[in-house]
């Protein structure tokens, strides 16, 4: 027996006997240990370790949806709020709530309710006293009878439990839901697995997404299997075979259809042929996150950010715990120039993550814009040493980091240590090739990019082989070479609104300076009008352009 249910053998009359549980932890669910947040009728029982690691992180977001949306959900379901009590086992967060600083919405929220912080008694003030009624955690009983029936194989009893009216307010719980997720995969019922699945995932329930998924995927496999060849094309990697098959199913079955369609109409010309196929899922079921992700990559090459910012939004919404979302909001955010809101996703990003090699370059493109290097080390110097291992990338990022800072040689580690994770690396090489500039180590820095640049059995992609060409442009301006570092761009002619979306502005801008360096002032302009069209908030191009008026 859970020690809290032995604690609560004897109806709870006052303050005191709360007082005596001390620490309370979740109980009974399998949930993330970043993330135990629980009701039963009477009770919030939440350990707030995920809840403090968002306020050290001054993640509001987290902190507003991971309280809040609880509290909020369960006096809706219940019709008393007088009655709900918060149990929030950390002082900090007790702070936080007294003080009202930075979050008047949880205030505004939590005022209907008495409030106790386990070991904390000051936080009695206001406390209302429940009455002789106080029902021991139904929910958490209810919720193991019925995953003993699924593990016994009892179906029928179980649907017909799950069926019984009277357990309609603790269907609400995550839980609950996830349990009847898994009634409904043990049973063949794929859809109402999906479905239930999906809801316990928006509650909170850690595997409830990816639970989701295998329930969708258990759902489309005879679709899969009555229509092999688009499918057995897609295992091969032929979408364009696949394509033309999906167009044909797509109005025999749109739902099934057109999430795959969608990823095959990826990197084609028929970018608006995608946007359709998305709108039209999403409006017969709005419950698929791929394909918001499909439609968010076609609005975004279209240039269609703020759009883009919107689905990426609602993707969120619906799929809390689907990182590709928040990673599509933090790119939106930050094209838009949205720097706040592009932070707040990195931190809820943070909060969630099991790779923190991801999380860490997310804050790193978050921070780099307005070059706050000393915030970023302060997550970096935190989080890298919980880490096992920390990847090639994440390697040189601290590198750049120190460089900026101007700690050179704890820089140059980290750099050497990428270049030996991974010799080949076109971020690491580059990382390399940046950090002996600014060390004023110019020729050698110049010798090591161009013979990258020559390497003829490289096989970077064009984006990386520019940033190489804009690297080594620098330095030889940087040395008075500027003759050379003009002809070191061969095929003026690739500089177009396309190619400027593939590789950003800093390339044009590199361009730019070069031909005014030498004297082409009509053609740097023109350049530099091209990439403030596409990038009006950028601040190196508003400086460039400001020099060259």
């Amino acid at each position: 027996m859970h020690p809290l249910y032995s604690a609560s053998s004897a109806p709870i009359k006052n303050s005191a006997s709360l007082a005596s549980l001390g620490t309370i932890n979740c109980f009974g669910v399998e949930c993330d240990p970043m993330d135990r947040i629980e009701r039963s009728e009477d009770f919030f029982v939440i350990d707030s370790s995920r809840v403090v690691r968002a306020i050290d992180l001054g993640d509001e977001r987290t902190v507003w949806t991971r309280v809040p949306g609880f509290i909020r959900s369960n006096k809706q379901l219940l019709g008393y709020p007088g009655r709900n009590i918060c149990l929030i086992d950390d002082l900090r967060f007790y702070n936080l709530y007294k003080e009202n600083s930075g979050w008047p919405i949880l205030y505004d929220l939590t005022a209907e309710c008495a409030v106790y912080l386990g070991g904390h008694p000051e936080a009695f003030t206001d406390f209302k006293l429940l009455d002789d009624s106080y029902d021991k955690f139904d929910w958490d009983i209810h919720c193991e009878h019925l995953e003993t029936l699924i593990v016994n194989q009892h179906f029928e009893e179980a649907w017909d439990f799950v069926e019984d009216s009277s357990l309609r307010p603790h269907a609400n719980h995550p839980r609950f839901q996830f349990a009847i997720g898994a009634l409904g995969l043990k049973a063949g019922r794929y859809f109402v697995a999906k479905r239930a699945f999906h809801q316990a995932q928006q509650m909170g329930h850690p595997d409830g997404f990816k639970s989701e998924l295998i329930a969708w995927s258990k759902a489309t496999q005879n679709f899969r299997e009555e229509n092999f060849l688009p499918f057995g094309a897609l295992d091969r990697g032929n979408r364009t075979g696949a394509l033309i098959h999906l167009r044909a199913l797509r109005k025999k079955d749109p739902i099934l259809a057109n999430g795959p369609l969608a990823y095959c109409l990826r990197g084609t010309p028929y970018d608006l042929e995608g946007i359709e196929v998305c709108y039209e899922g999403l409006m017969l079921d709005g419950e698929q996150a791929d394909l918001y992700g499909h439609l968010w990559s076609f609005l975004t090459e279209r240039e269609n950010d703020s759009e883009a910012l919107r689905i990426a939004q609602d993707h969120i919404r619906l799929y809390p715990e689907d990182l590709s979302a928040l990673t599509n909001g933090i790119d939106s955010a930050l094209l838009l120039g949205k720097e706040t809101l592009a932070k707040y996703y990195s931190h809820a990003y943070l909060t969630r993550a099991v790779n923190l090699n991801s999380a860490l370059y997310n804050l790193f493109k978050v921070f780099e814009p307005s070059r706050n290097w000393t915030q970023l080390n302060e997550f970096f110097l935190f989080i890298v040493p919980l880490m096992r291992a920390c990847t090639p990338r994440t390697l040189y990022l601290q590198g750049e980091i120190l460089l900026e800072l101007g700690e050179m040689d704890p820089a140059f580690e980290y750099l050497e240590r990428a270049m030996r994770a991974a010799p080949e690396d076109a971020q690491t090489l580059l990382a390399y090739g940046r950090a002996l500039g600014r060390a004023g180590r110019y020729e050698e820095a110049i010798q090591f990019i161009s013979t990258v640049v020559a390497d003829k059995n490289r096989d970077d992609d064009i984006g990386y082989q520019t940033l190489f060409l804009k690297l080594l442009s620098e330095l030889l301006r940087y040395q008075g070479r500027s003759q050379e570092a003009l002809a070191v761009w061969p095929n003026r002619t690739q500089f177009s609104p396309s190619f400027l979306s593939a590789v950003g502005p800093q390339p044009f801008v590199e361009y730019a300076i070069c031909l005014y360096e030498n004297g082409y002032m009509v053609e740097a302009r023109q350049v530099l009008n091209l990439v403030e069209q596409k990038f009006p908030r950028e601040r190196s191009v508003l400086a460039i352009v400001e020099i060259m008026k």
